[in-house]
């Protein structure tokens, strides 16, 4: 849809007051606005329309104009926060941390995301290397790894859904490719039944890492690793893509580095 004439021209009298540093900064933003991209949406997707796939496209395009990095975590929160306000979802932040994981609350119903940029992503598995940290406490064989997976479920039951923005082109400065998916919460609940656990006797770490690794009939379908060692974190990796729900993509080109 065409801008009425008379915004433009009450744009142009602020443009005027720039000084020729703020001038090259809108214009290099401007000139972004105009790069094709390519975007398509799931069935079901959170993102209802071509609108809101723009909306949100302006948040990737602008980030790459003012930084080389990928579009990560904090960032996806905001836009994704503004997109849904925009489409007339009702959108709120948690005022306080009494449930870890969760970032936003969606018609009522909470949220927790995540994002994906390691060097060597690879498109048909999913990685989230800081999942939550496990705290102290008994850490010395299967046992006590299934003890670990009740704080996992425990982190689970504070949201509802969880999103992954995934960079899938985080070395390239110039081409720019991002997924949004759903991982099925499901799949992750039935870690302590499902899972097969193992200690990694070897490692020197102390305490030593272990695994959880969970199958289905089509094979490895993800695995925990109870990271050890002084950071205890609990990693998310290997996860099949096939078995996260399609939400949206968004392919385009940006400058290179002057």
């Amino acid at each position: 849809m065409p801008m009425p004439p008379e915004r433009i021209q009450a744009l142009v009298a602020d443009i005027e007051k720039l000084t020729a540093d703020q001038f090259d900064w809108v214009e290099q933003l401007v000139k972004a606005f105009g790069v094709p991209v390519s975007a398509r949406r799931g069935e079901s997707s959170v993102f209802p329309d071509d609108r809101s796939l723009g909306l949100f496209a302006l948040y990737l395009v602008t980030h790459h104009v003012l930084s080389s990095e990928p579009f990560k975590k904090e960032k996806f929160e905001y836009a994704l926060e503004r997109m849904l306000a925009a489409i007339g979802r009702t959108v709120t932040r948690p005022t306080s941390r009494t449930n870890p994981g969760l970032d936003l609350t969606v018609d009522g119903q909470g949220w927790s995301l995540k994002s994906e940029a390691q060097k060597g992503i690879r498109a048909d598995t999913a990685h989230i290397s800081k999942w939550m940290e496990l705290g102290k406490g008994k850490w010395e064989n299967e046992d006590d790894l299934r003890g670990l997976c009740d704080g996992f479920l425990a982190h689970l039951g504070g949201y509802s859904r969880i999103f992954i923005i995934r960079c899938l082109t985080p070395e390239d400065p110039v081409e720019h490719h991002y997924e949004i998916i759903e991982l099925p919460k499901a799949i992750l609940l039935g870690c302590k039944t499902a899972g097969v656990f193992a200690m990694m006797g070897q490692s020197k770490q102390i305490p030593k890492p272990g695994y959880c690794r969970v199958s289905d009939a089509a094979g490895l379908l993800y695995e925990l690793y109870f990271d050890g060692g002084t950071e205890r974190k609990l990693r998310l990796q290997k996860l099949r893509r096939d078995a996260c729900l399609f939400h949206a993509e968004w392919r385009f080109r940006t400058p290179g580095p002057s």
